[in-house]
């Protein structure tokens, strides 16, 4: 979610990371998906893309969910 926001408004990851207050390094993992943001992190990043705080925690419970479908479904395929 937030790569894409990046992307959208043409800034680069040191760009982004600098109106979040985060290293280059802590934003990239979590364009991955490597660190569920705080809730205050989450709504810096709702102020800075002017987006709906509500709207980026949905977007990431849904992502990780389905992370976490996958994973299990993989796990079932393996046994």
């Amino acid at each position: 979610m937030i790569r894409e926001l990046r992307t959208q408004r043409g800034w680069n990851i040191r760009t982004c990371a600098h109106h979040l207050e985060l290293t280059p390094s802590h934003l990239g993992i979590l364009e991955i998906g490597g660190n569920m943001p705080s809730i205050h992190l989450l709504l810096r990043v709702a102020r800075v893309f002017g987006v709906q705080a509500w709207t980026l925690m949905k977007t990431f419970e849904e992502r990780r969910n389905a992370e976490m479908a996958a994973e299990a479904a993989a796990e079932a395929a393996r046994r």
